[in-house]
C-alpha cells in the first residue's frame, strides 16, 4: 500500500492548486470546527456525518451516478439532522466497527502483490491544448481514478477479513452504542472529537501533496508517533467539548431560574 501512496504522492505534485488547496482549506476549517466545537451545534455535525454517510454509501453500494450521491447525501443527512444525539453516537459506533475492520484487514492492504495501482499522468499545456481540456480537469479525473482505486482496494481488503473479526467489531460498535444510550453526550463529544481529527490531518496531507513533502509516506513512517498524536487530540478536543457544553447548559438553568423569578 505505501507504494500505492508514493505514486499518489508524485502525481499529486502536478495538480492544479485549486483541487488540492481548496478542499484542503475546507477541511481544516470543518474539522476544527468538529474538533473543539462539534457539540455545541450538534445538529450541524450530525447533518456532515449523515452526508458523508449518504455519500459512501452511494459510492459503496450504487453506480456512483451524480444523483445517487446527492439523494443519498440529503437524505441521510436530513434524517440524522433531526436525529442529532442519536445520529453522533451511531456515528461514532460505525467509525469504531471501521476501524476495526481495517486493523483487521491491514495485512491484506499491505500486500503488494497484484497491486496495478493506477498511472494517472497528467498532459503537458501543448497535449492539453490540442485535447481541449484544462488542467483542473485533468486532475479532477486524476484524483477520481485515483480515490476509487483506494476504495476499491479498501473494500476488497476488508470483505476478506475473517467472520471473527467482523463479530469482534460489530461487538465493538454495540458497546459504542450502549454507552451512547447512557452517556449520550460524552459519546457525542468524542465522534466529533476523533472525526474532526481525522478531518483536519485529511486536510493538512492535502495541502502538503501540493506542495510536494510527501505527507502520507511521513505518517507511514512514523504511525506509531501520529496514533498517538491522534488519540491525544481525540481526547483534548471531546474535554474542551463536555467543558464547553456543561458551561452552556450552566448558563441556561441560570437564565430560565432568573426568568421564573421573574
Amino acid at each position: 500500500m505505501l507504494e500505492a501512496f508514493q505514486n499518489l504522492e508524485r502525481i499529486t505534485v502536478y495538480f492544479a492548486p485549486e483541487v488540492l488547496i481548496v478542499p484542503g482549506l475546507v477541511c481544516m476549517i470543518i474539522g476544527l470546527y468538529l474538533w473543539l466545537g462539534g457539540l455545541r451545534l450538534s445538529r450541524l455535525a450530525a447533518a456532515f456525518f449523515g452526508v458523508l454517510a449518504g455519500c459512501l454509501w452511494a459510492f459503496f453500494l450504487t453506480g456512483r451516478q451524480t444523483a445517487a450521491f446527492v439523494s443519498m447525501a440529503a437524505v441521510v443527512g436530513a434524517f440524522a439532522m433531526f436525529f442529532d444525539k442519536a445520529a453522533l453516537v451511531f456515528a461514532g459506533a460505525a467509525t469504531v466497527v471501521m476501524i476495526g475492520l481495517i486493523i483487521f484487514a491491514a495485512p491484506a492492504l499491505n500486500d503488494t502483490e497484484n497491486l496495478n495501482y493506477p498511472e494517472s499522468k497528467i498532459s503537458t499545456e501543448t497535449e492539453r491544448a490540442a485535447k481541449g481540456t484544462t488542467l483542473i480537469e485533468e486532475s479532477l479525473e486524476s484524483a477520481k481514478v485515483q480515490l476509487v482505486f483506494f476504495a476499491e482496494k479498501i473494500k476488497q481488503a476488508v470483505s476478506g477479513v475473517p467472520a471473527k473479526a467482523l463479530v469482534i467489531s460489530a461487538i465493538a460498535g454495540l458497546a459504542v452504542v450502549i454507552v451512547g444510550f447512557f452517556m449520550p453526550q460524552f459519546i457525542s463529544a468524542l465522534t466529533c472529537a476523533a472525526l474532526g481529527t481525522g478531518v483536519i490531518f485529511i486536510g493538512m496531507i492535502l495541502l502538503l501533496l501540493y506542495k510536494g513533502a510527501q505527507p502520507i509516506t511521513h505518517v507511514y513512517g512514523k504511525a506509531n508517533i501520529y496514533n498517538t498524536v491522534v488519540l491525544a487530540m481525540a481526547v483534548f478536543g471531546s474535554a474542551v467539548q463536555l467543558l464547553l457544553c456543561s458551561v452552556r447548559d450552566r448558563k441556561l438553568a441560570i437564565k430560565k431560574r432568573s426568568d421564573g423569578e421573574k
